[in-house]
C-alpha cells in the first residue's frame, strides 16, 4: 500500500497548507480558538482521482479573510496534519460571515490502511485511514477537537451518470420522467447501489438515490439545515435547480456522455419552459440546461 503524489511518487512529502489568502499579502496569526470539522472530498474529474480533506474551523468569523494554516507530511504508511494557527487578510475583505478554511490535497491513495495523526492545540490525536476499491473511512475515538462530517465517504462506481431535473407542476414532471426513459433508450441501466454518502450524492437503505428536499421543507439555522421535523439534512440532498420541485436520478451508462449530453440539451431546447436539466458522470462530465 501507499500513497501517491503526482510531484514525488513514493516518497516522504513535507508540505504547509494556506487558505485561499494570498501568501504575499500583509496578514496577521491568530490562535485557533476551537475544533476543527473535517470533510473528504473525491476528485474524480481526474486520473487517478485524489482525495481531499477539506478543513474548516467550528467558529465562524465575520468575513471571509481567515484561513487554516498548517502543514502535512505523507508517508507510506501514514499521515500527519499538523493544524498550526488561522491566518486571517488584512485589508478588503468578503464582508459575510465564514469559517476559517484550508484544502489539504492527499494524492491518489492506493487501498491499505494508514496511520491518521492530526494535531490542534498542541495535542496528537491518533486514528486511521482505511481507503478500499469502494470507499475512504476514517477511525477516529471521539474527541471535543475533530469531527468528520461525511464519514465513511462511498467512492462513485465507475460508468455511473446522475442528475437533477427540476420542475414547477404537474407537466414539468412529466417531461422529467420522460427524459429519464429516454435515458434508458440510450442505454442507461437502472440498478440499485450501495447505501451511504457519495459526496455528490446520498443512497438511501433502498439503494436509491436520496431525493432532495424542496426550499419550502427545509430551515437554514446557523449554517445548518433542518428539515421541518427538526433533522439536520445534507447540503447535497437540497434542491437547488432554481425550480419549486426537483426529480433525482442515477444510472449505470457505459455509454458517450455527449449522446447523454445531446439529449438533454434536446429536452430543454424544446422543454425548457417547464424543465431544467443538471447532469454529472463519474469521469466528472457535467451539463447545465436551463432556458432563462
Amino acid at each position: 500500500m501507499s500513497i501517491r503524489s503526482s510531484y514525488i511518487a513514493a516518497l516522504l512529502i513535507l508540505a504547509g497548507f494556506f487558505s485561499s489568502c494570498n501568501r504575499t499579502a500583509d496578514y496577521e496569526i491568530i490562535d485557533i480558538d476551537s475544533g476543527i470539522n473535517i470533510k473528504m472530498v473525491e476528485i474524480f474529474d481526474e486520473s487517478p482521482r485524489r482525495l481531499e480533506l477539506h478543513c474548516a474551523t467550528m467558529r465562524s468569523y465575520p468575513n471571509l479573510c481567515y484561513g487554516l494554516n498548517g502543514e502535512h507530511r505523507l508517508s507510506s504508511n501514514s499521515i500527519d496534519i499538523t493544524f498550526k494557527n488561522i491566518i486571517r487578510r488584512k485589508g478588503m475583505c468578503l464582508d459575510a460571515i465564514g469559517t476559517a478554511d484550508a484544502r489539504i490535497n492527499l494524492g491518489a491513495i492506493s487501498s491499505g490502511t494508514f496511520s491518521l495523526n492530526l494535531t490542534l492545540h498542541g495535542e496528537t490525536y491518533r486514528g486511521e485511514l482505511i481507503v478500499s476499491s469502494e470507499s475512504y473511512q476514517i477511525n477516529f475515538n471521539d474527541n471535543s477537537d475533530f469531527q468528520f462530517s461525511n464519514n465513511p465517504l462511498r467512492k462513485i462506481p465507475e460508468n455511473t451518470i446522475w442528475g437533477r431535473i427540476g420542475y414547477n407542476d404537474t407537466e414539468g414532471l412529466t417531461f422529467a420522467n420522460t427524459f429519464i426513459i429516454a435515458l434508458l433508450g440510450l442505454g442507461a441501466i437502472e440498478q440499485k447501489f450501495v447505501h451511504g454518502n457519495y459526496g455528490e450524492f446520498e443512497i438511501g437503505e433502498n439503494g436509491q438515490i436520496v431525493q432532495p428536499i424542496n426550499y419550502n421543507d427545509y430551515e437554514y439555522i446557523d449554517g445548518i439545515l433542518f428539515d421541518k421535523n427538526g433533522n439536520t439534512v445534507l447540503p447535497i440532498n437540497v434542491n437547488n435547480t432554481g425550480r419549486a420541485f426537483v426529480q433525482s436520478f442515477i444510472l449505470y451508462f457505459s455509454g458517450n456522455f455527449t449522446d447523454v449530453e445531446q439529449l438533454a440539451r434536446q429536452y430543454v431546447r424544446d422543454y425548457g419552459d417547464y424543465l431544467s436539466i443538471r447532469l454529472f458522470s463519474d469521469k466528472g462530465e457535467k451539463y447545465f440546461g436551463f432556458r432563462e
